[in-house]
């Protein structure tokens, strides 16, 4: 299902950084090197991220959950059998789901849930890292698991917090405008996580009449509606994703949910 691709692509494959290797968060040092050398200090730089991403993710989460965190996001999840037993595992993924570092999610074509990898957005909320570590941790979520939001026509999901899985599908998949209703989400949100008073522009935050209840449209393409549920230990958010998807055989059409949620915000 999931379409492996390169790990290590990085926006900033013009420049050349080096991390002091006690201080993962510190600032990258770009210098400036001739035409022929950038392709080997763009690959150094690549390795000095990945090494200081795994070492912030492991003071963030603690190693062994950092570990599984980290196979789950490069799609290595086969590693992740040989490595921990079924039990480990599973308390591993637990643990990782009250982190908001996975969440659980079943397609419109599955029959059970699985966990699923979560952008890294509990570094932002925390503060932990680098900007430049957490976008190349996003790039890599995007690189294997743009399929998720973009590719799959309906999926049931449920996570331990919405706020900054939201924040980040406008982030990356916003073009032209987004619409969201819902107590999660501010315009504080939006300046401290977009950064881009142009983007800023382009999103809309409507008035809710219900404090549980968490909606939102991305281009007229990508719906969700999430309502938060109280369980065992705490608060869950339980709802769906659906995508707009123009060449689609499913029976019946998803197109469906995501025209509702577009009829709420008329």
């Amino acid at each position: 299902m999931v379409t492996k691709a390169n790990p290590t692509k990085n926006p900033n494959e013009d420049s050349s950084g080096n991390l002091p290797e006690n201080s993962p968060t510190n600032s990258i040092r770009v210098s400036s090197e001739s035409p022929n050398k950038n392709s080997l200090n763009s690959k150094t730089k690549i390795r000095v991220l990945e090494k200081a991403a795994q070492q912030i993710l492991g003071e963030c989460l603690g190693f062994d959950e950092a570990r599984a965190y980290y196979l789950i996001l490069t799609n290595r999840e086969n590693e992740i059998e040989k490595e921990f037993s079924y039990s480990k595992k599973y308390r591993l993924l637990k643990n990782l789901f009250s982190a908001g570092a996975v969440g659980k999610i079943k397609p419109h074509d599955k029959d059970f849930f699985s966990y699923m990898p979560l952008p890294p957005v509990f570094l932002r909320e925390k503060q932990k890292a680098h900007p430049e570590i957490i976008a190349y941790l996003e790039n890599v979520y995007i690189d294997n698991h743009r399929h998720l939001i973009q590719e799959t026509a309906f999926s049931q999901v449920i996570l331990n917090e919405i706020s900054g899985f939201i924040l980040f599908l406008i982030r990356k998949f916003m073009q032209e405008n987004a619409s969201i209703s819902g107590a999660s989400i501010t315009n504080t949100h939006l300046k401290n996580h977009l950064r881009d008073k142009e983007k800023i522009s382009k999103v809309t935050i409507m008035p809710s009449n219900f404090k549980t209840r968490h909606i939102g449209i991305i281009d007229s393409k990508i719906g969700f509606e999430f309502s938060k549920i109280r369980n065992k230990e705490s608060y869950d958010y339980i709802g769906y994703i659906a995508c707009r998807l123009s060449n689609t055989n499913n029976k019946p059409s998803y197109n469906s949910y995501v025209e509702s949620i577009e009829q709420a915000f008329d």
